[in-house]
């Protein structure tokens, strides 16, 4: 491979930028790291280390893409391991990240509740997350139990696109005009797709299975990571231009290659190193122990560093590329995606108070119980994913309880009390129809929005139907969530609040205010799909 001047290559690169990685230059970023194993995203200065700010989401996530203007991010929930593992419960949603306030906007799922699908039957387990250049409104997404190539827009949210992929299809790589997609697929080595149509225009085969897939700077050729090699491909002719192999290590991953094209840095992640490979040469310079499982390197924008995330380790490693000296910077467990995000200072939250009034001790109180629990369990999420979301406002949560005992009597007064001394915005359901009709009389008074009432009194019966696009898609997921919680076997009330919830949550996000003529219809029109019909 030709030896490009770094300075002219500099300046090839700048003049061929696109809108969408134009915040990469500014000399201030963050390194947002998806943390697998903790179920987290966190922010951290590349710098220090430190952490400015974090937000719990799916269960073990992986990869990240960025929008074009660096303030939203989208995470795959993938939910098992890896691509050969059966490790985990596929995931079934890619969350959508707010950076200036480090808040969980909403869900895309991967699945149509109404084709009331059993859990096992439907299309999960997302992991390669692309936005397709020149039509960033469109969002590519690779589903590996399904083996498909999902396509959301944006502006409506929803699956416009379907495509066959090979059942090895771990990952994807835009060409930078967006009029290619490339697949990196394991054993079945790489294929190259047209994104509109979803037919393949070409494929290679290695010898090894290609576990990392990335452009050399210049934008000239694939860089493909397989087992104890690392090759370079010419993306119109399909072949191999150049091999680094011999390497004296196992499966690598996604590699990277610095600015200058001086260096590959080359993870090899069951080697529990990375391997610094002179582009030139074909030789080794220095092999780094970085932590358990390396499985990524990303470049810092000024190509100076170099950040390695070790998979089953809690910490990223960060190179000084000019000395191959390294330190540690620590994270929670399983660092996995990674990308750079433009500085933003964390906004301020509001706060948001809602109300209910429920039956806590008396008669009904454990049903009164099992609601707030059910509640409670609702509000803990939301807290975990950085607020609530509405408009362009991060809310904290805050839920204030009254007892009734069980007396539907002492209703309006506490009512009442909810909304003019702790200042309700809006009202939670409580138990039984009379009590929330009471409710529902001093809603329409005040103009309160109250949220639907709580009318299921079936007996428990969770089941594998996957029927909410939310926090568990089945009842029999939150039945093992709720008691992992809190030790305590969920019921048709506890569900039901939890339910409720995520309605309200729902119709927030849909309406962007609190107005209660607006939220009112939200309600009677019903057309979320939860987990639980209550």
């Amino acid at each position: 491979m030709k030896k490009i001047n770094f300075y002219l290559m500099t300046a090839y690169l700048f003049s061929t930028i696109t809108s969408s990685n134009l915040y990469a230059l500014s000399p201030n970023n963050m390194l947002a790291v998806v943390e697998e194993n903790a179920g987290h995203v966190n922010f951290y200065n590349p710098k220090d280390g430190k952490s400015l700010g974090e937000l719990q989401i799916g269960y073990l996530p992986h990869e990240i893409a960025l929008s074009p203007d660096g303030k939203t991010a989208y995470v795959s929930n993938f939910g098992i391991k890896d691509y050969d593992s059966g490790a985990g419960r596929p995931g079934t949603s890619i969350s959508v990240i707010d950076i200036p306030s480090r808040t969980e906007k909403y869900r895309l799922y991967t699945f149509d509740p109404a084709e009331h699908k059993n859990f096992d039957q439907i299309d999960s387990a997302p992991h390669g997350i692309k936005l397709r250049p020149s039509s960033n409104n469109l969002l590519y997404v690779n589903i590996e139990k399904g083996n498909k190539v999902l396509v959301f827009n944006l502006d409506t949210n929803s699956i416009i696109k379907k495509f066959d992929v090979s059942p090895n299809t771990h990952n994807m790589l835009f060409s930078a005009d967006g009029k290619i997609l490339w697949l990196m697929a394991g054993r079945d080595g790489i294929f190259r797709i047209d994104p509109d149509t979803g037919k393949i225009t070409g494929n290679l085969t290695l010898t090894t299975p290609v576990r990392g897939l990335k452009f050399t700077p210049d934008q000239q050729y694939l860089m493909a990571s397989a087992y104890n090699q690392v090759v370079l491909v010419d993306p119109i002719k399909l072949s191999i231009v150049k091999q680094f192999d011999n390497l004296g290590v196992g499966q690598i991953l996604y590699s990277d290659m610095t600015p200058d094209q001086k260096y590959i840095i080359a993870p090899a992640a069951f080697d529990n190193q990375v391997v610094i490979i002179d582009v030139q040469t074909g030789k080794i310079v220095k092999r780094i122990v970085t932590g358990l499982n390396p499985v990524s390197v990303i470049l810092s924008p000024s190509g100076k560093y170099a950040y390695v995330t070790n998979a089953t380790d809690n910490h990223i490693t960060k190179i000084n590329l000019t000395t191959l000296s390294s330190k540690m910077i620590h994270t929670h467990d399983g660092p996995n995606g990674t990308t750079f995000v433009p500085f933003q200072t964390k906004v301020t939250h509001k706060k948001l108070v809602l109300g209910t009034v429920l039956p806590l001790s008396g008669q009904d109180a454990q049903k009164g119980r099992d609601m707030m629990r059910g509640y409670e369990y609702w509000r803990l999420m939301i807290e975990q994913a950085g607020g609530l979301y509405i408009g362009n406002t991060s809310y904290d949560v805050k839920i204030v309880y009254l007892d009734s005992q069980s007396d539907s009597s002492t209703i309006t007064n506490l009512t009442n009390e909810l909304v003019d001394k702790y200042h309700a915005t809006i009202l939670l359901s409580t138990y039984g129809l009379s009590s929330y009709n009471v409710m529902k009389n001093i809603s329409l008074q005040k103009h309160i929005p109250l949220t639907p009432a709580q009318n299921n009194d079936s007996p428990w019966q969770p089941n594998e139907i996957a029927a909410g696009q939310d926090f568990f898609v089945t009842s029999k997921e939150y039945d093992q969530q709720y008691y992992r919680q809190y030790n305590f076997k969920a019921s048709n009330y506890s569900a039901s609040a939890t339910a409720i919830g995520i309605v309200l949550q729902k119709a927030l996000s849909d309406t962007k205010n609190f107005d209660y003529d607006t939220l009112t219809k939200a309600f009677e029109q019903n057309k979320f799909h939860v987990f639980y019909n209550f």
